[in-house]
């Protein structure tokens, strides 16, 4: 590493050693370790050496200082009307209709059916806090409001 930017030295009056990097880039930033030996026996110490941006604040700090999304906020809904379960034979009849009441005005429920939205054949509704459904045709299945 000696040479080039980093050069590094010792003062025996002062006991310490220094290392010097010029022109400091964000690569330089890690773990470094000065080894101090002579024929007593050797020390070693490790640090790191963090870049700071342009005003004094590092990188770490800048993640520390962003502001973390905030939790989205479940609204916990209560049924007022339930939808009824309805037993219809085929071939009886062409339409049925369901409806719910929730505790919330103006939010509106998606009908299903085999977890696929409503469609074909099938409208769906809002009455205020009511959410209708209403079935057309032969084959007529499972619904639940979501």
């Amino acid at each position: 590493m000696e040479g080039g930017r980093f050069k590094s030295w010792t003062d025996g009056s002062t006991n310490s050693a220094v290392l010097g990097v010029e022109h400091v880039k964000q690569e330089d930033e890690g773990s470094y370790k000065c080894i101090i030996s002579n024929e007593h026996g050797e020390s070693e110490h490790e640090f790191n050496i963090y870049v700071t941006v342009e005003g004094g604040m590092d990188f770490r700090a800048m993640l520390m200082k962003r502001k973390k999304p905030q939790k989205k906020v479940v609204e916990k809904f209560e049924w007022i009307e339930e939808p009824v379960d309805r037993n219809v034979k085929q071939g009886t009849s062409d339409e049925v209709s369901f409806s719910c009441k929730l505790s919330h005005k103006g939010k509106k429920g998606k009908w299903y059916m085999r977890n696929q939205e409503t469609q074909k054949n099938r409208t769906a509704g809002e009455n205020g806090m009511v959410s209708q459904v209403v079935v057309f045709g032969r084959k007529i299945n499972t619904l639940k409001l979501l």
